[in-house]
């Protein structure tokens, strides 16, 4: 399996190479962290080549400098002898899939996303995932498509991405694509349906906190965004998010995986930083609840209607 390993990375299969040394790796807690972390470093070089943000030379000696890495962690995997008898661990023997339902909706008046950008690079991932995950989608979303699909898939993970603001979700209307606002309170009970098999909701979209707080008191994770996130900023988290999720399905630590590549970044949309700008801490955007709790976030308020009694207070002033 070692040489199987070494010919796929000499070979360019990168992805694949990594799938391998993780299942190998399962049950060592330092050298799988270390596989995910590698993973992580290969996702954030794709989508940034993928984005025009490094050329071929640069992305070149990304993609060498992390086979070269896996290479060092395949020694010290087979030093420790994790290749004796070539068996992966009982941990990633086949089981039931794990199912991904991913919503998108972009009305044709508002500003255009990549959504299909960022819904390629979760399937490039899970690509050598397929005993462990399925992926559906159901994009132009209306409110109608939206409560099939999530009926019809009854997905573990649900991930949404689109316009949203601090009251509600934009979605396409049916007949003419335009934008039309379902307010968060509306779509709450449909998640909430979901509880007993969905995992984890990824709302990737702007103003999202509140309602990832609200569905997690249901659905146990949540991803929410606070304030406006860019393209690029969806796109490089839920790259790191789901890279390490098809490694180990562990929630807490795919979500590190996402913000530790976001933190990676340059501030702002690619190209508008000068050469000489001062580099800034880059704000943080994402958040992860688990059952309506996120140690780091203590001002987004505990329900819907906190939020309406301070706006009804501000226009009585």
């Amino acid at each position: 399996m070692v040489n199987t390993i070494k010919g796929l990375i000499g070979e360019g299969q990168t992805q694949e190479a990594i799938s391998q040394m993780a299942k190998f790796a399962t049950g060592q807690s330092d050298l799988h962290n270390a596989v995910i972390q590698i993973s992580g470093q290969f996702a954030q070089a794709n989508f940034s080549f993928a984005m025009n943000m490094t050329d071929a030379t640069a992305n070149q000696a990304a993609i060498s400098k992390i086979n070269f890495a896996l290479l060092n962690l395949l020694d010290q995997m087979q030093l420790q002898g994790l290749f004796s008898g070539d068996r992966p661990s009982p941990e990633e023997e086949e089981g039931p899939r794990s199912k991904l339902l991913f919503l998108a909706s972009n009305p044709v008046d508002m500003a255009v996303l990549q959504l299909e950008k960022e819904y390629l690079e979760i399937r490039k991932i899970f690509k050598n995932h397929r005993k462990k995950f399925i992926i559906t989608e159901e994009f132009d979303a209306s409110l109608d498509t939206l409560f099939e699909a999530l009926d019809r898939e009854k997905p573990q993970i649900i991930h949404l991405s689109g316009f949203s603001d601090e009251s509600g979700v934009f979605l396409s209307n049916k007949t003419d694509r335009t934008s039309y606002l379902v307010p968060f309170e509306f779509l709450a009970p449909a998640f909430k349906m979901l509880r007993s098999s969905a995992e984890c909701v990824f709302f990737n979209t702007g103003s999202s906190n509140l309602f990832a707080k609200v569905v997690s008191r249901s659905i146990r994770y949540a991803v929410g965004i606070k304030g406006i996130v860019h393209d690029h900023e969806a796109i490089t988290f839920s790259s790191g998010f789901y890279a390490a999720l098809a490694l180990e399905k562990d929630y807490e630590k795919a979500f590190k995986m996402g913000r530790d590549l976001l933190a990676n970044l340059p501030p702002g949309p690619p190209g508008k930083a000068g050469k000489n700008a001062e580099p800034e801490k880059p704000e943080q955007k994402f958040f992860l609840y688990q059952n309506g709790l996120c140690d780091e976030d203590t001002d987004t308020p505990d329900d819907f209607y906190v939020l309406k009694e301070e706006a009804a207070s501000k226009g009585k002033k």
